[in-house]
């Protein structure tokens, strides 16, 4: 579980990193809730990503595409989280503006919130 954690923060903090150079146009946000799911191979290479709920932010998880596309390769899974699974999924929950708990850059949600 700890080097679990540590990878997901590690990869936030790259999605992050990743965005300060993908343009996104502030004005083109939609309102309604969306959410995107990318799926990592043990390599750190891409697997898929899926649009898992459109809502309204096609321009949205146009971004998140691009920022994870400059992104990969993440890095590859730690020994332990290798022998233990095949791929990693991370579903990417987007937020309307002034949603709670919404604002700018990538972030875990806390423990009992889902998307």
């Amino acid at each position: 579980p700890y080097s679990l954690e540590l990878y997901l923060d590690a990869l936030v903090k790259k999605l992050n990193r990743s965005a300060a150079y993908v343009a996104n146009e502030p004005r083109t946000k939609g309102r309604r809730q969306a959410a995107v799911h990318m799926r990592l191979n043990p390599d750190g290479s891409l697997k898929s990503f899926e649009v898992v709920n459109p809502g309204d932010q096609q321009a949205e998880i146009a971004h998140i595409r691009q920022v994870v596309e400059r992104a990969v390769p993440f890095s590859a899974f730690p020994p332990d989280l290798r022998r233990s699974a095949a791929s990693l999924g991370m579903t990417i929950c987007i937020l309307p503006p002034g949603a709670d708990g919404g604002g700018f850059g990538f972030s875990r949600l806390p423990p009992g919130r889902s998307c």
